[in-house]
């Protein structure tokens, strides 16, 4: 009470000394440990205050909430471009190792953890954290969704599928669960149950124009991977009259026009929605995509360049690989590809690329 005084009245050399008093009686005062780490903080001393907060971490005195709340507080400044980030990432992992413990049964803690790891890269370790989660705390709605996002990230899309339909058990009344579950059946080639969850969901939208619009936008690939390409394109439009903002639709029709062999419609249509919305990366993808596809590989490269500076999508790294390699520029597109997995795509293609230190289609 006495140091917590001092620090709100900031005077913080007489904090410090009454903690030093403190930690002589008892060392393995757990609270004193996390004070003396907000000091060295105050003071731009990062590797004091993550040594401090290593000690406080291991006493029990100081409970499993207020360790994750702390990490959490932190986590911000370790996924944004400052020049303390990585020495932060690595700390934060370091503390998430000394609390980790699964015979706690903490949801909060998988969940947490499960974030952590999604933002570092490590999907998979992800996806292990939210399924236990799921496990412990079934009504944990956002860890659902984290779940088959990841699913979706990493192409499991059977997992996508079975783990979607287990949700809806919890979750009968919401609509993204259905969407989610039918894209995972969409991927699969298992389109008449892809409908059947499409058509299911699709009623239960309120006053959602971007989630109505994509029920529409999943019934248009629906219809394009069955090959109905004129009627996908219909299906579309009509998602992009709902949600004009809709980057991904615009990627979905760029794809349907360059299968029919129209990259010059495909152009006019994405250079016209960039008009209306010229930070929108997924246009700028979808545009990149057009010049890939017309063998225009450098301008592929700038315009990915331009994405990343709105968003930075692993897929976007990964095209951008891709037009390196066909420019023959082999360990600039490896570097790409490793750039796509350090950033979270950890897909089958995607590894086989890099190990083989080749181009693939898709």
């Amino acid at each position: 009470v006495i140091a917590d005084y001092f620090l709100h009245t900031n005077q913080v050399a007489k904090a410090s000394i009454y903690l030093d008093q403190v930690l002589e009686i008892n060392p393995k005062n757990g609270e004193a440990q996390l004070m003396l780490a907000d000091i060295a903080l105050r003071s731009n001393d990062l590797t004091k205050s993550l040594g401090h907060l290593e000690k406080g971490f291991a006493e029990d005195d100081v409970s499993i909430g207020r360790k994750i709340n702390l990490i959490k507080g932190l986590e911000p400044y370790a996924f944004s471009a400052n020049p303390d980030a990585e020495q932060l990432r690595e700390g934060l992992g370091k503390l998430y190792t000394i609390i980790y413990d699964e015979s706690l049964e903490n949801d909060t803690l998988h969940y947490s953890y499960g974030i952590f790891l999604r933002e570092l890269g490590e999907g998979k370790k992800a996806v292990d954290q939210f399924e236990k989660v799921t496990l412990l705390n079934p009504d944990n709605y956002n860890a659902w969704r984290q779940l088959l996002f990841m699913d979706y990230e990493l192409e499991r899309f059977d997992r996508m599928a079975s783990n979607g339909e287990k949700a809806i058990e919890v979750f009968p009344a919401q609509p993204d669960m259905y969407l989610l579950t039918a894209i995972g059946y969409l991927e699969t080639q298992q389109f008449d149950k892809a409908e059947e969850w499409l058509f299911l969901g699709q009623d239960l939208v309120v006053n959602d124009i971007g989630l109505k619009a994509e029920f529409v936008h999943q019934k248009g690939r629906l219809e394009s991977k069955k090959g109905n390409y004129e009627k996908a394109l219909d299906l579309y439009n009509e998602a992009r009259k709902i949600d004009p903002q809709n980057g991904n639709v615009y990627l979905s029709i760029t794809e349907t026009l360059l299968q029919l062999g129209n990259s010059e419609e495909a152009m006019k249509l994405v250079n016209n929605a960039l008009t209306e919305a010229p930070t929108n990366a997924y246009l700028m993808y979808a545009k990149a995509k057009i010049f890939f596809h017309d063998k225009k590989y450098e301008r592929t490269i700038n315009q990915i360049e331009n994405a990343l500076i709105y968003n930075v999508d692993p897929q976007f790294h990964e095209l951008k690989g891709d037009a390196h390699f066909q420019q023959g520029e082999k360990d600039k597109a490896l570097e790409e590809w490793k750039k796509a997995k350090e950033t979270g795509r950890d897909t089958q293609l995607l590894n086989k690329k890099i190990n083989d230190q080749q181009y693939y289609e898709k």
